[in-house]
Formats: structure tokens, C-alpha cells, sequence
């Protein structure tokens, strides 16, 4: 009988310490979850302290700070770029002449090829010179060579793939920095990515009121990436102003 009671004993304090280890266990547990929740609220108000020190010495982020820049409009897009003699057929006959303004002859090309520098206002010839639009005389357009790789806009301002664009000069002032909302981001040829800003370069004979033209680099097909990136053609675009041209700027120089 004693045996009996001191083993009921025994159980009933092994039950007790269970039940105790237990209570201890999830008091434990409490205890480490309301730890870590102070650590993250006091690690979350530390780091928002930390992002709000950066704003303030830095400025807002680059998607705010373009919300900032003065709005221009939207504009109907297109693209233009340099027309290539290589892509034309070899065996094509060279019966039209590339003039520069006083007449003589740069070089005598397919005429199909000719149409198209024509209109693209930059040709590249299968010898590797380039030539640029010059002016007009007797109504046939006529070029120069010129020193910059994918030619050049108003002046002496060189066109750059994917930053050169042109422009109404009475839209927007030739020589501006201009942020195009809807090519920020873009992944570019390189690999790098767009950071949204183009230069207002260039003018053309169609690009009024409310058109840009978008310069993208050798040939046709260079236009493709603008689609990869979803802007369809004549489809408006935003514009913003980021500078305005400095005093002295390329539109103002001699051409090259």
C-alpha cells in the first residue's frame, strides 16, 4: 500500500513537472516572439530613419525626381536612323549622284538607297564615310561628310543612338535635356538600362506640333527595340523638361 502511494506520487510529480515544462516552454516562446518583434519594429524605425536621412542628403528617388520635372506634353512618336548603303543589293546599279551643296559628287549610289538617306537625312556608305544632310538646291537634297559616326542634328550636335531626338523647336528649345517617361528603365543594347533622358538635337521636315522623332542607330531594324519596349509608332509619349539648353551649345556651332 505505501508502495502503491509513493508511486502514485512519483507520477503525479512527473506530471506536475510536465505540465510545468510545458507552461515554461510556451512562456519561452512568448517571450522570444515578442523579442524578435521589438527587433524588427526597432530595426524597421532604424532603417526608415536611415532612408529618410539619405532622401534628405541625396534627394528623392530618381521616379519621384522625374514627377518633378516641368511638364512639356505628350507627343506622337516616331523614329528615324542612318540609312545603310550596305544593306542595299550589290549588283544594284550606282545611278544616282550624293551632291554637296556646291555640286560636286561625293559618291554615286544605288538610287534606291539615295531615297532612303533622303528621308532619314543620314546615309552611311559602303566605303564607311558618312554623309548628312546639307540643304536644298534646285530641289534636290544635298550632303556633306561628316566627321561625327552616326551624323549629326542642327549644327554640330552628333546623334547618339537612344539619347538624340528630335524636335518642333517651337515645342521644345533645341539643345534641352528632356525626359521621356516611357523609356526610363528600358534595357538597352549594351545591356544597361535607360535612365529616361534624351537630348533635343535634331529637327525634321514632318516633326511639328505635337511629333518627336526618336533617333535609334544604324538601319531600320534598329527601330525594333522601341516595340521590344512598347512604344508603338505615333503613339504619344510624356516629355519633361530636365535643363534647359546651356548658353553655348552644339545647335550654335559650325558643322562638321
Amino acid at each position: 500500500m505505501a508502495t502503491f502511494e509513493m508511486d502514485a506520487r512519483a507520477v503525479r510529480s512527473a506530471a506536475s513537472l510536465q505540465e510545468s515544462s510545458r507552461v515554461l516552454g510556451r512562456t519561452f516562446s512568448l517571450i522570444c516572439s515578442l523579442s524578435l518583434l521589438f527587433a524588427w519594429n526597432a530595426f524597421s524605425a532604424n532603417a526608415s530613419t536611415r532612408l529618410d536621412s539619405l532622401e534628405a542628403r541625396f534627394g528623392p528617388t530618381e521616379a519621384e525626381d522625374a514627377k518633378s520635372y516641368p511638364l512639356i506634353g505628350r507627343f506622337r512618336n516616331t523614329f528615324y536612323y542612318v540609312a545603310p548603303e550596305a544593306e542595299m543589293d550589290s549588283t544594284l546599279p550606282l545611278d544616282a549622284a550624293v551632291r554637296t551643296l556646291e555640286g560636286a559628287v561625293i559618291a554615286r549610289v544605288p538610287r534606291a538607297f539615295k531615297k532612303a538617306m533622303d528621308i532619314e537625312g543620314t546615309g552611311r556608305l559602303r566605303d564607311g564615310r558618312v554623309v548628312n544632310f546639307a540643304g536644298v538646291v534646285e530641289r534636290e537634297i544635298r550632303y556633306q561628310e561628316t566627321v561625327h559616326p552616326w551624323g549629326r542634328g542642327v549644327g554640330d550636335c552628333p546623334l547618339v543612338p537612344f539619347r538624340s531626338v528630335a524636335v518642333d523647336r517651337t515645342k521644345v528649345a533645341l539643345g534641352s535635356t528632356v525626359y521621356i517617361e516611357e523609356t526610363a528603365g528600358k534595357r538597352l543594347p549594351d545591356g544597361t538600362f535607360h535612365d529616361g533622358l534624351w537630348r533635343a538635337d535634331d529637327v525634321g521636315g514632318a516633326i511639328k506640333q505635337d511629333r518627336v522623332d526618336l533617333f535609334t542607330g544604324d538601319g531600320y531594324r534598329s527601330g525594333d527595340l522601341l516595340t521590344q519596349w512598347g512604344i508603338r509608332h505615333m503613339n504619344p509619349i510624356t516629355l519633361r523638361l530636365v535643363a534647359p539648353p546651356a548658353e553655348k551649345n552644339c545647335t550654335q556651332e559650325t558643322p562638321r
